[in-house]
């Protein structure tokens, strides 16, 4: 895995060992990111359940002026930190070493985010999701978010969220394979 384009184009990543371990594919990086074209130029960026870091390290490479990285797995912090040094983008990155669904308060004093990246693990979205779908609705109604915040999903195809979440909306879904993007704003 490496990282498609921008400033770090080409710069292989870490992968943390495991099988728990889910990097997003290249395909679907790719889509993501053609996807949102230059607006992630200057955003501010979250990346929660954030793994290796490859979904902020693409953000940040392609001129995202900030990203917050929130991971609690020591492998995968281990292997993020390594990456944003291989980058040379950790200037620009705040790592936030705690559970997603606690970190909350730390992201609203890191925030406020235009663009929020969530790849969960997908067991934590099957089977109603409550506390998965909580989290979002807590982001929704807390300070993280600047005003028109875009809030990606990455999730498993068999398991849709919700229309609403709060004061989010689905306004698109993607689906590559057995992986769905759903875009709230």
């Amino acid at each position: 895995m490496q990282v498609i384009a921008g400033s770090a184009r080409g710069v292989p990543l870490r992968v943390p060992p495991g099988l728990r371990v889910r990097p997003t594919s290249g395909r679907v990086r790719t889509s993501l990111f053609s996807i949102l074209g230059d607006s992630v130029v200057g955003a501010r960026v979250a990346d929660l359940f954030a793994g290796s870091g490859a979904l902020g390290i693409e953000a940040l490479s392609r001129g995202a002026a900030f990203c917050c990285f929130v991971e609690n797995a020591r492998p995968a912090l281990a292997a993020l930190r390594e990456n944003l040094a291989k980058t040379r983008l950790a200037d620009k990155a705040e790592v936030l070493a705690c559970d997603a669904f606690a970190a909350a308060s730390q992201l609203a004093a890191c925030g406020p985010f235009g663009l929020v990246l969530l790849d969960p693990p997908y067991r934590l979205v099957r089977g109603g999701g409550d506390p998965f779908i909580a989290l979002l609705d807590r982001l929704a109604a807390g300070t993280a978010l600047a005003p028109g915040a875009l809030v990606i999903v990455q999730h498993d195809t068999a398991t849709p969220l919700p229309q609403t979440i709060g004061r989010l909306a689905v306004s698109d879904q993607r689906t590559y394979g057995d992986t769905t993007l759903t875009f709230l704003e």
